[in-house]
């Protein structure tokens, strides 16, 4: 009867032990919902980094292969110097691929963006992939698992300033690298500033694939007609597809006494030059410097030319003082 008693009373403290620690564990995951709650973002990218470095895959040999890891850290830019487009919920952000290269020649696209059959594409991705969570971060990242990961030979990553090869007119290499088990692949690439289109068919100085970045026309010399060649205006700093923008002598008015004030239209930074001859200009006329060079600070620059106005008829210019 004792031993009854005993056993009855060992049940009893066994199931209210239960009953507590199920109350303590519902209490800890209420305040685990909480916390999740409260700091979802950190929750997620806990999560994602779990699944990320959980993937892993059966190698040679019966081992473990992890995903191949291929990301830049420094933000590329375009041609122009611009964050190269593409962010984590705007996609797809500029092309990056990921290319072969077991010869260890980087051999170039052609200008649609093909890339040579020596360097055969293995995996897609875009600018803002697996990046952080901002407007515009110039980075991505990839993670290659499955059939789709290499597992040997020599890789490197070719981006382009565009969402698609074709419609791209600049692109950018990366160095090679050689895949050695699960190290990852840190890409070193600053600039997508290697022309597609080299060819120049309207001898304005300026090949096509600039034409294609400043939205100019391929096949007219002087898109925005003021006569200023688009070649020139890019070298001057004016815009060439604004027929008021480009570089000439705007206004010569009187001075003090005899001084001629020659005054231009200016860009800020950009350094000039006035030149003057005496008589008719002519196709061999020889001008010399007036004063000296003049860095500008803002849209107009002027220079006061000492008795300008006396003696004989005088031709002025402008000169863009280039480095």
């Amino acid at each position: 009867m004792k031993q009854d008693e005993a056993e009855k009373e060992m049940r009893m403290n066994r199931t209210a032990k239960k009953t507590d620690r199920v109350a303590k564990m519902r209490k800890v995951g209420m305040r685990m919902k909480a916390t999740m709650r409260s700091g979802a973002g950190a929750g997620l990218l806990i999560a994602s980094l779990i699944l990320l470095t959980g993937q892993m895959a059966l190698g040679q040999g019966g081992g473990f292969t992890t995903p191949l890891h291929v990301g830049v850290l420094e933000s590329i830019v375009d041609e122009k110097g611009d964050i190269l487009f593409g962010n984590p919920w705007t996609q797809p952000g500029d092309l990056v691929q990921l290319l072969k290269c077991n010869t260890g020649v980087i051999l170039p696209p052609s200008p649609d963006g093909t890339p040579n059959p020596n360097n055969e594409v293995i995996y897609e991705t875009a600018i803002g992939c697996l990046a952080p969570w901002v407007e515009e971060s110039g980075i991505f990242g990839m993670s290659i698992s499955g059939t789709e990961r290499p597992t040997s030979g020599r890789i490197f990553v070719r981006v382009f300033n565009n969402p698609t090869a074709s419609a791209a007119c600049f692109y950018g290499d990366s160095q090679t690298f050689d895949i050695d088990g699960n190290k990852e692949f840190i890409v070193e690439l600053d600039a997508t500033d290697i022309p597609l289109h080299t060819g120049d068919p309207d001898n304005d100085g300026l090949i096509d694939s600039w034409e294609m970045s400043y939205g100019s026309d391929t096949s007219n010399p002087d898109t925005d007609e003021d006569g200023m060649i688009d070649g020139h205006e890019v070298r001057a700093h004016t815009d060439l597809l604004d027929p008021d923008s480009l570089l000439q002598v705007a206004r010569i008015r009187r001075g003090s006494g005899t001084d001629a004030i020659v005054s231009w239209d200016a860009v800020s930074g950009v350094v000039y030059q006035v030149e003057a001859t005496i008589g008719n200009p002519g196709d061999h006329a020889s001008y010399s410097n007036v004063g000296s060079q003049v860095a500008a600070s803002g849209s107009e620059s002027e220079v006061t030319v000492s008795g300008g106005l006396s003696g004989p008829t005088r031709t002025y210019r402008v000169r863009l003082v280039e480095e």
